[in-house]
C-alpha cells in the first residue's frame, strides 16, 4: 500500500522538537526564580506600605490612635487601635485585651520566608492620631534572598512611599 496522501509527522521530527522544548524549558527556569523573588518583594513592599495606609485611614475615621507595631523576631507587623477599650490603656503603644486588630501581616509565611524585615528606622512601632498624622517618621527595609531591598519610608505627613 503506497503511502502518498498520508499526512503526519515522522518519530524523527517529534523527537527534534520535543529536544528544542527540553533546552527552550531549561533555558527558562533560572529566569523564573529570579522573577520569582523579585515579584514577592514588590508584592511584600506593597502590603506594608498598604497596611500603613490604611492605619493612617483608620485613625481618621475611628477618630482613634491607631498603632501598627513591627516584631521583627517574628517578621509581623500588626494594626490595631490603640483606645483602652475592655479595660486597657488609652494611647500607651501597647495592644491590650479588648483592644481591636484591624489586620495583621505575617511577612514569614506569607513569602515563603524568602522576604526578611529588617527593623525600621522609627522603632518598634508608630502611632496614627485622630488627623492621620504619626508621631514619628523613618524606613522599612525589607529584603530577597538574593539581597534586593525595598524602603518603605513613611513622612511625617503621614504619606508612604515605596522606593524601588
Amino acid at each position: 500500500m503506497p503511502l502518498s496522501g498520508v499526512k503526519g509527522f515522522t518519530l524523527v521530527e517529534v523527537i527534534v522538537v520535543m529536544a528544542i522544548i527540553t533546552i527552550l524549558c531549561t533555558l527558562a527556569v533560572p529566569g523564573m526564580g529570579s522573577l520569582m523573588r523579585t515579584y514577592r518583594l514588590k508584592s511584600a513592599a506593597n502590603d506594608l506600605a498598604s497596611l500603613l495606609q490604611l492605619a493612617r485611614m483608620t485613625a481618621m475615621a475611628r477618630s482613634a490612635d491607631c498603632v501598627v507595631s513591627f516584631d521583627v523576631g517574628a517578621q509581623t507587623v500588626t494594626l490595631f487601635v490603640d483606645n483602652g477599650s475592655g479595660g486597657g490603656t488609652q494611647g500607651n503603644k501597647t495592644q491590650e485585651s479588648g483592644e481591636p486588630t484591624i489586620k495583621t501581616l505575617d511577612i514569614r509565611n506569607e513569602y515563603a520566608q524568602q522576604i526578611t524585615m529588617g527593623t525600621p528606622s522609627f522603632g518598634s512601632s508608630v502611632t496614627f492620631d485622630s488627623r492621620g498624622l504619626p508621631d514619628t517618621s523613618g524606613t522599612v527595609q525589607l529584603q530577597n534572598g538574593a539581597g534586593t531591598s525595598k524602603q518603605i519610608l513613611l513622612s511625617s505627613s503621614g504619606a508612604v512611599k515605596i522606593n524601588y
